[in-house]
């Protein structure tokens, strides 16, 4: 159950960074934000079917597959506005929002590769590497997490000065 109250702050915390978005950021962060929220709740799934259903063990890997199509188009997207906006020095915080969007795109290649290990043979539990992949992926996925909640931050000032012109 550690595991799913972990991915459900992330995906919170995924929310929170989408809410912000719409107020003063371009589209590619808006429909890049929107695609990761909706691959974030896919993963929650997936985390409960693991952590509450076992034994459904053959439902979960495909439901972790199914993120993968929002993944790839949140991190696209993402990826390509975030790297066009970064500016030096390159650990600046403007610039958390490339690294953010790295961290994630490193998790999301080890949840896939986990899951079609675990989608093609059920019996691979005795196998060491599955457990060094979903370590793999969680920590980045946290650190992902935490640099996208840290460039949301930064957007704070902005929402402000929107908020005070419009009422």
């Amino acid at each position: 159950t550690g595991s799913f109250v972990g991915t459900a702050v992330m995906t919170v915390g995924v929310g929170i960074f989408w809410y912000t978005t719409w107020a003063v950021s371009p589209w590619e962060y808006i429909a890049g934000s929107s695609a990761l929220l909706v691959g974030m709740m896919l993963r929650l799934a997936a985390v409960s079917l693991y952590a509450f259903y076992p034994q459904e063990d053959g439902r979960g890997p495909w439901v972790d597959l199914s993120a993968t199509p929002f993944f790839l188009a949140a991190l696209a997207l993402l990826c390509k506005k975030s790297y066009e906006l970064m500016r030096r020095p390159w650990l600046s915080l403007p610039n958390y929002m490339f690294y953010a969007v790295l961290f994630i795109s490193v998790s999301m290649l080890f949840t896939v590769s986990l899951s079609l290990l675990r989608a093609h043979d059920q019996k691979q539990a005795l196998w060491h590497a599955p457990t060094v992949m979903d370590k793999v992926s969680r920590y980045s996925l946290y650190v992902g997490s935490v640099l996208l909640m840290l460039s949301t931050s930064r957007a704070k000032d902005a929402i402000e000065s929107v908020l005070e012109d419009r009422y």
